[in-house]
């Protein structure tokens, strides 16, 4: 079974091959193609400091994905933040540089919360990242 760090790494060439294969694969099948395609479930990294923003987050909530290549510390980061702006933090360094990728060859991608742990020293917000189906650029 490969493990979440070694999909991850060959998930930019490999997604974006998929995100332009998935459709016709459906079409020829006879099916709808789907629109999105799971590609990971994470945490957001560096939430300590946001509890008004994460008192308002709930399971299915909308999340944004920002790129930030001027990011002095890794121009790999991607910020996670609210549907209304508010910046909760970033997507862990690890799942970072293969999103990046993918943001930058123009892959749409979206984010949902799953689950919000508000209790304890660290809260911690666990959403799911999709990839876009449908050829891009088109």
């Amino acid at each position: 079974m490969t493990d979440r760090r070694t999909f991850l790494a060959g998930a930019g060439a490999g997604v974006l091959g998929l995100a332009a294969a998935a459709p016709v694969a459906q079409a020829a099948a006879g099916r709808e193609a789907p629109g999105w395609l799971g590609l990971t479930t994470t945490h957001v990294a560096g939430t300590h400091g946001k509890g008004e923003a994460l008192a308002r987050l709930s399971p299915g909530d909308p999340l944004t994905l920002m790129r930030e290549p001027r990011n002095a510390y890794d121009p790999r980061t991607v910020a996670v933040g609210t549907a209304a702006g508010e910046r909760l933090g970033t997507v862990p360094r690890a799942e970072a540089k293969p999103l990046a990728s993918l943001m930058d060859a123009g892959v749409p991608v979206r984010a949902e919360v799953r689950a919000v742990r508000r209790d304890g020293v660290r809260p911690d917000v666990t959403f799911e990242v999709a990839v876009a189906l449908a050829p891009h650029g088109a």
